[in-house]
Parts: C-alpha cells; structure tokens; sequence
C-alpha cells in the first residue's frame, strides 16, 4: 500500500458507488456543518434495526445515494465534491481510510488494501512483491476506532505470525500446485490443532514446554521441500469427485443474487453461468436451462486444462496471491481454529476460480493467438472477477454469513472439506 495512488475519476469502478455509505458521528457533524439544508438533506442517521442489518454497532448514519447507486457528492468528473471544496479532512471515517485497512496489534499496526478496490486488486494480484511485508515510516496511522484491533489473548494470539508466516509462505511456494499448497497448509493445520486452537489450555502451566516444542515441529516441517514433496505426489493422485462441491459454490453464487447486489455483480453472474450452459449442453442457453453438477464439473476440469496448458502457472501465481491476501488481511483470531480458516478462505477461492474460468474475458484470452494481448486479457479478467466478488462482499454482511455457513454443510471445516475445495482450487 505504500506506492498505491487513487485513480480518481479514471477508476473503472468508483468507491462512491454501489456501497453502503458509511458516516460516523463525528464525520456526520463536519459534513453537515458545511452544507446548506438540501445538500445535508443526503445525510441520514441509522436506525438501530439498520444498524443491525449492516452487521457493525459503530455506524451513526448513511449518505443517500443516487437512482444510480452514486454518491450525491460525486460530481460530472466522478470526484469528490466534498473533497474538492472542503478539503480531505471533512470526509467521514470510512471515506479517509478506504482502500486502506488497518490492523492493529500490541507491538504493530499493520496496513492492508481492499481488494474490492480496482487498483488495489491489480496491484495485489499481478505484483510479486505486493505481499511482502514491510516497514513503512511516514505512512498514515490508524485513526481511532478504524480497523480491527487485536488484543493480546493467551497462545492463539501470541503464536499468530509464526503460524501466519508458515501458511503464507507455503501458498507463495512455486514448486508444488496452487491446490497442493492448499492441501499442503491444511496438513499443517490438522497437525497443530490437537494443541494450538482458539479455546487451547494446552501452552498453561507445565505442558507449555511439550506444547511449544509441537507447535514448532509442525512449523519447521512446513518449509521443508523433502518432507512436502511426497505429500504433494500424494495429494496430486488422489482422485476427488469435484460434483459436490462446485455444487456448493454454483449455490453460494445464486445465493448471493438473492440479496441486493449490484449491476456488476449480475452480469457478472449471467455472463458466468450461460458460458458454462451453454458449453455443458453444446447450444446457446436460456433462462429455463438447468446444468446437472457433474456437467459443469467437466466443464470446469477442461478450462482449468486448457488455461494451464495456454498460460502455465501464470493463473496460479494470480491466485496464490489471493490466498497470502486473505491470510495476511483477514488475522485467524476470529476463527476457532486455523483449520476452519484456511476452509473460510477455500470457499472463497473455489467460487473465485469458478467465475474466473467462465468470465469472457479468460475465454478471450484463450482465444487469442498473441501471448502479450493474450496474458493483458487474462490478467484483466483475473483483476475483475476478485474485485467484483471482494465488492460483493463488502457490499452485503449477508453473504459473508452464507459463505462461511457452507462450511457446515457436509462435515464442516475438516481436513478432507479443505482437501476437497484445494481439488477446485
């Protein structure tokens, strides 16, 4: 985030529209403060059942958007007039720190980008560097209440950047498979959990020693390539059906579609959905069709085949990025174990996936005989797919519920669950 810079009104998908606008107490009384009746007229305050609704308890108020989903303050150029005439300061909390997401630790603030912003996502996704952390003197702190804020809290908290570390820096490898490294990161996960979950006693007392002497072992056999290797051999000949569970992801997506969502997110969907139709059953598809999973299974499996062999690890690369993201973004400490986190971040993955293989854009790409506009139409395709869907929930508290309530479906978050989206990853 230290190099990022705001498009402004060249931005493919401006922050000022489509979203809840959020406004806190204190920004309510600036903005109005500045404003004549009918433009403070926008600014609504919450009720508490909305507030409810919207998932967050720190939320005063809202800006009325547009018939277009726009903010009223964004003028002809697709900028700010708020900004433009009263300077940045007067913008709500939400406004000032996005893209921006701020973590906070006891020893560390930690800055991480929002990948339902365009830039954000190019940046993370096409860059290798884009996950490394960094010192970064001189870069904006965290305003108050802004962000997560992770307290100290026994073992789970204490040993969270080793155990991040371990996990990012295996999804980052480059010698085994994106769905190996997956697979890989669960192994990891099932052998720490016996002693290292949210609830664990195991590190009080006399047992810290043998605790800390497991946790360690695990951690030290995650970076070794001799020990991963045959593992990897093993999970790349295991055969799993794939029906199931591109099931889950077609129904988490249409799920999704049920609640409010925006224009993209929709065509997104249609786009998606009737390549896969209409490839499954060898003619143009229409509303009443219907794809039985094994179908769009088989579909599925030959995409990924053509793209890997078109693009090599070029997709992987794209998406290991995502996966670092997630972990790096999105602390465990909310999880009950590391297990049940790395599933959260296979559901995602696996629906990502999904809509990347079907988007236009990577048919396209498949298509065209030139590697460079080739690789710019998959790297596009790549970028719009997770920003549309990291927008999508962002935008509704909703799915975030229904995603993550997959994971009880069929076993819950279990070693072979994660082994089974790795196999759509």
């Amino acid at each position: 985030m230290l190099g990022f810079d705001c498009l402004g009104g060249s931005c493919e998908d401006t922050c000022c529209r489509d979203w809840t606008l959020e406004v806190d107490r204190d920004g309510m009384e600036r903005i109005r403060g500045r404003l004549g009746p009918d433009e403070a007229a926008a600014l609504r305050v919450l009720e508490a059942e909305q507030a409810r609704d919207l998932g967050k308890d720190d939320i005063y108020g809202y800006i009325d958007r547009r018939a277009d989903g726009t903010c009223p303050f964004l003028d002809r150029d697709r900028l700010c007039s708020l900004v433009i005439r009263f300077g940045p300061k007067v913008l709500s909390r939400a406004c000032a720190v996005f893209p921006r997401a701020f973590a906070s630790f006891p020893d560390r603030v930690e800055i991480h980008g929002s990948l339902a912003c365009p830039e954000v996502a190019r940046r993370c996704l096409l860059d290798p560097a884009a996950l490394d952390l960094v010192p970064a003197p001189g870069a904006p702190s965290a305003p108050a209440h802004a962000g997560r804020r992770f307290e100290s809290g026994g073992a789970w908290a204490h040993y969270l950047f080793d155990v991040r570390r371990s996990i990012v820096d295996l999804l980052r490898r480059r010698d085994f498979p994106l769905a190996a490294r997956l697979a890989l990161a669960a192994e990891l996960a099932a052998q720490i959990e016996p002693v290292y979950h949210r609830d664990t006693t195991a590190f009080d007392g006399a047992g810290r020693q043998a605790a800390e002497k497991q946790l360690a072992a695990a951690l030290a056999t995650s970076g070794d390539a001799a020990y991963l290797a045959p593992l990897c051999a093993d999970f790349c000949a295991l055969q799993v059906p794939g029906e199931q569970t591109i099931a889950v992801v077609a129904n988490v997506l249409i799920a999704r579609r049920q609640l409010p969502h925006t224009a993209a997110y929709a065509r997104l969907l249609a786009d998606v959905f009737a390549s896969y139709q209409e490839e499954a059953l060898g003619r143009p598809a229409s509303s009443a069709d219907s794809v039985p999973a094994a179908a769009l299974w088989a579909v599925y499996r030959g995409r990924r085949g053509r793209l890997q062999d078109r693009f090599g690890d070029a997709p992987e690369r794209i998406f290991a990025n995502y996966g670092a993201h997630f972990f790096m973004r999105w602390p465990y400490l909310d999880s009950p174990t590391v297990m049940h986190h790395l599933c959260k971040l296979g559901i995602r993955l696996a629906v990502i996936r999904f809509l990347f293989a079907g988007h236009p854009a990577t048919l396209a790409a498949l298509e065209e005989p030139h590697p460079g506009p080739a690789m710019a139409l998959l790297e596009g395709a790549a970028v719009a797919v997770v920003q549309t869907f990291a927008k999508a929930v962002q935008h509704h508290p909703n799915f975030e519920r229904i995603l993550d309530g997959s994971l009880d479906q069929e076993g819950g978050a279990s070693f072979g669950r994660a082994v089974c989206l790795a196999k759509l990853c």
